[in-house]
């Protein structure tokens, strides 16, 4: 009898780890423009960006299976809240898109980081949650999740 492994399929931890870490920062980039531009034309790009960065996890070497919440969460939003929870790096990041896009908006910094940072909070704990569970999400699941949460944010 002849016993094939296959161990290429489970990902090392330290992996699936920096994969998240690297592609969490485009994702916070583009849930600001979403938040601050919900109904730009460039939006459905927006979130179809946001689904590819991360749709998908590993199984980790050794268990062959998902990493657990707590670990996606701080792989990801865990890795970059405080950043984001910084009043002046958040207002950098603002100011960016406001000279991107060319907009002409008046905002209160203590506010969007609070919205912001809920928006963030709530996406990628509904993401760890879901890819701890089934390793995969969907592109219509990740549009229907932040059109929901960019609205409810919002308000």
């Amino acid at each position: 009898m002849i016993k094939i492994l296959y161990t290429e399929y489970a990902m090392q931890k330290d992996k699936i780890k920096n994969k998240l870490i690297d592609n969490t920062e485009p994702i916070i980039e583009h849930l600001l423009k979403l938040y601050m531009m919900p109904e730009h034309s460039a939006s459905k790009h927006w979130k179809q960006e946001i689904a590819n960065f991360i749709n998908k996890v590993g199984n980790l070497k050794g268990t062959n299976k998902f990493p657990k919440f707590k670990q996606i969460y701080d792989w990801t939003y865990g890795s970059y809240r405080d950043v984001i929870m910084n009043s002046n790096y958040l207002n950098k990041m603002i100011q960016n898109i406001i000279r991107e896009y060319n907009l002409e908006i008046a905002y209160n910094i203590e506010e969007v980081t609070r919205e912001f940072n809920n928006l963030c909070d709530l996406y990628f704990t509904w993401l760890a949650s879901e890819l701890s569970a089934n390793g995969i999400v969907t592109n219509i699941e990740i549009y229907y999740e932040l059109e929901v949460l960019v609205k409810h944010c919002k308000t």
